[in-house]
């Protein structure tokens, strides 16, 4: 409806003059829209303000809880005694550990001693036990069996940054069964001493296994050197061998090395089997008085590569000039998806 511009009252559509005052109408205006703001909503604001404080809390509780902040020291030791016994069956199984093992003369009736230790950080979260130990003697006719167990208590916990390390010492004296496993860790076994090793079972899931078997020690048995992603090391140095021996050595992903050198007789062969899925194997071979036949495999990815002096040739399978002799060493090489590599020395006439 229009109205007055003079004096405000309301006129017809039609009006060409105001009935009040006489004010003649101008062109119809409509009354003035006032458009109402939208009140600024400030709840949200503060509900993300609160999100935000609860998240930053939230962080700051994790890092204070879980990041490796308390020193760990932690250290136990435990020893297996028995008398009359002249073989020892030692177990050692372990989720994560670096296990070494040794030799030395130990005092009365011990056969070995076990010391554990760990060290690093954890968290608020974690024990303050980082690893829990079980050990176990049977003695059985003229056996002890020592079962050695080390875990984690807290699995789980990936922010913790512990090292745990298995140091086993072993009379010599006695004949030895020995079986090593750990998840996440490796393998060291190395001896000066005189010793006979009934079995040698040394296996990794994720780490490297290394065995040095010098000129003192006799294999009687079995050895085992394996592991899943790593490398697998064996260093024979002038071993003795009772009967036939046949040694595994083996990675899934990773490397294979087999350094041999045999300058004396066996009393038997001894079977080397080196393989490797995904990785490398190297052989390093030097005899003088015992006979030697490399076979070898790869896959399309990759070759063998040979360096050799008094064998058969540059290919495989290559034979040593004596090949069959007394004593020999029968090796088999494969690399599924990688190359080998060999080095192979034989030289008449020399004998220890």
């Amino acid at each position: 409806m229009p109205y007055c511009r003079k004096c405000g009252t309301q006129l017809d559509p039609e009006s060409k003059f105001c009935y009040n005052c006489g004010t003649p109408v101008t062109p119809t205006t409509t009354a003035p829209v006032y458009v109402r703001q939208p009140a600024i909503r400030k709840s949200s604001s503060v509900a993300a303000i609160i999100l935000i404080s609860i998240l930053v809390f939230a962080l700051v509780a994790a890092i204070v809880v879980f990041l490796p902040m308390h020193q760990v020291s932690f250290t136990q030791s435990n020893e297996a005694s028995a008398a009359n016994v002249n073989t020892l069956n030692l177990i050692v199984n372990a989720d994560v550990a670096n296990v070494n093992i040794m030799f030395k003369n130990l005092s009365g009736n011990q056969r070995a001693t076990v010391n554990v230790t760990a060290t690093g950080r954890r968290g608020m979260s974690s024990s303050e036990k980082p690893v829990s130990l079980a050990f176990e003697e049977k003695t059985i006719a003229q056996t002890l069996r020592y079962t050695v167990g080390i875990n984690r208590t807290d699995k789980w916990n990936l922010f913790n940054n512990v090292q745990v390390s298995c140091e086993v010492y072993i009379d010599p004296s006695i004949n030895l069964d020995l079986i090593v496993q750990t998840g996440t860790g490796g393998v060291s076994f190395i001896t000066s001493s005189a010793l006979t090793i009934d079995n040698l079972f040394l296996a990794t899931t994720t780490g490297s296994v290394e065995a040095t078997l010098t000129e003192k020690i006799i294999i009687a048995g079995p050895v085992e050197i394996l592991t899943t992603t790593g490398s697998a090391q064996l260093h024979w140095n002038n071993t003795s061998a009772s009967g036939n021996i046949p040694v595994n050595i083996k990675a899934t992903t990773g490397s294979v090395t087999a350094t041999i050198s045999q300058n004396k007789q066996l009393s038997g062969n001894v079977t080397v089997d080196a393989e490797t899925t995904t990785g490398g194997v190297v052989l390093a071979l030097d005899i003088g008085s015992v006979g030697a036949r490399i076979e070898a495999s790869t896959g399309f990815l990759g070759g063998t590569s040979v360096d050799q002096t008094g064998f058969s040739g540059d290919a495989v399978p290559l034979q040593s000039g004596n090949y069959p002799a007394q004593s020999n060493f029968d090796i088999a090489l494969r690399a599924t998806t990688g190359g080998i590599q060999i080095e192979a020395n034989y030289e008449p006439g020399i004998s220890n």
